[in-house]
């Protein structure tokens, strides 16, 4: 009875002691997923910002990285609004635009590649490159990492980007670097509770077998 009573409490006191560790893991794993869902917020807030979509959608930025989808929304543009983009453009930024309208294969319902170069020429009719040779490789996205864009409004001072033009990390105002975070799972909050019940049963549990086993030594032996 004895043997019996004292695996029972000791069987009590590591179960104890297993939901004072279980509240601890708890705790480092809420502290770690607030944080975690504090960075993903701060990062997804600014990525969706004004400043972050106007630099991702430049079309310095876009003709040479997402050429594709770059000719496909300017041909998509009323002519007085591609005529504004053109002439918004640096001379060798036109060139490109004009040398990709080319070589870009035209969509149903869009207008003409020549009657588009025709519109644009109301903007640089003397252009050389209006009639330049087609280029076949003018179409290929830039192999280089695309340029930092200085910002310096909104809380961004720059922005880094990958080559198909997602943020790889924003520097913020303040000097801090903010990186792409996974928003934490449902699992995560989960074990917030089960580490308590599981750091309670499961050495309780174990301490549990190992008396009942021995009970059953020490009852042959008498």
């Amino acid at each position: 009875m004895n043997f019996k009573e004292g695996m029972r409490r000791v069987a009590l006191l590591v179960g104890a002691l297993g939901i004072i560790l279980g509240c601890f893991a708890s705790y480092v794993v809420l502290r770690d997923a607030q944080r975690a869902l504090v960075r993903y917020k701060e990062f997804d807030l600014l990525t969706k910002s004004d400043a972050v979509q106007q630099e991702r959608n430049s079309w310095a930025l876009t003709l040479r990285y997402t050429p594709d989808k770059a000719i496909e929304a300017f041909r998509k543009l009323p002519e007085n609004r591609q005529r504004d983009v053109f002439g918004g453009l640096a001379q060798d930024e036109r060139a490109d635009l004009v040398a990709k309208l080319k070589c870009e294969p035209l969509l149903p319902g869009s207008p003409s590649t020549p009657a588009t170069l025709e519109n644009l020429s109301h903007v640089d009719p003397y252009a050389e490159y209006q009639h330049a040779k087609d280029d076949p490789y003018a179409c290929m996205a830039e192999e280089t990492d695309p340029p930092t864009s200085a910002v310096n409004k909104g809380g961004i001072r720059a922005i880094h980007w990958s080559r198909v033009l997602s943020v790889e990390s924003i520097e913020t105002e303040d000097g801090q670097y903010l990186f792409p975070t996974q928003a934490p799972s449902a699992w995560e909050y989960l074990w917030v509770v089960l580490f308590p019940v599981l750091g309670f049963f499961v050495p309780w549990g174990a301490i549990r077998a190992i008396g009942w086993v021995a009970s059953g030594f020490v009852k042959s032996t008498t």
